[in-house]
């Protein structure tokens, strides 16, 4: 069952690890914003540890792990994108093929921290596509698709549902959103 806070319209699961609150706030920030690249790999061996089940019910030879991308401004300001380095932890843990080539961020957003649900999906709007045309439209190659999309914190579902409908145009057949916290709604 997906929170209900969360966008969900074009993914059909979510497995998180966590709530967005110690320790895996403070880890992710560390990632983030303090370059501790060895919390990448630890945060992967938990979530595999814990979440490892509930995936292993698929073929995974029909499975691809992918990553939320990062702008190239963005990536040029850290040096590195926080998402990619856990996710191909992960997908190296789970024996899973992994692409962080698929989807090409093209738009320079505004950070989506402080911002509702509305303002989420402005500031994301058209900000993804599909790295190569040319090669990745055969939907025989991807109706048999299962991919695990991966995004450190997930808050209202924005991102990943921007990202899950350009994968459900190319003929994916099951998407299933995989993120270290799940940001709660306040009541």
């Amino acid at each position: 069952k997906i929170a209900k806070h969360v966008n969900h319209k074009y993914y059909d699961s979510l497995l998180c690890l966590a709530p967005y609150q110690w320790p895996f706030n403070t880890w992710l920030n560390q990632i983030k914003y303090h370059q501790k690249f060895e919390l990448a790999a630890l945060l992967a061996q938990i979530f595999c540890y814990h979440i490892a089940n509930a995936l292993t019910q698929s073929d995974s030879e029909n499975m691809l792990m992918i990553n939320v991308p990062t702008h190239i401004s963005r990536w040029q300001e850290r040096g590195y994108n926080q998402a990619h380095l856990i996710a191909k932890h992960i997908a190296k843990q789970l024996n899973i093929r992994y692409r962080e080539d698929l989807i090409i961020r093209v738009k320079a957003t505004e950070k989506q921290v402080g911002k509702n649900g509305v303002a989420r999906r402005k500031n994301l709007k058209n900000a993804f596509r599909l790295a190569d045309l040319n090669t990745l439209k055969k939907s025989e190659q991807w109706q048999n698709k299962h991919i695990l999309l991966f995004d450190d914190v997930v808050t209202t579902g924005t991102t990943v549902n921007e990202i899950a409908k350009i994968l459900k145009k190319l003929g994916v057949k099951q998407i299933t959103v995989v993120a270290i916290a799940l940001a709660i709604e306040k009541i």
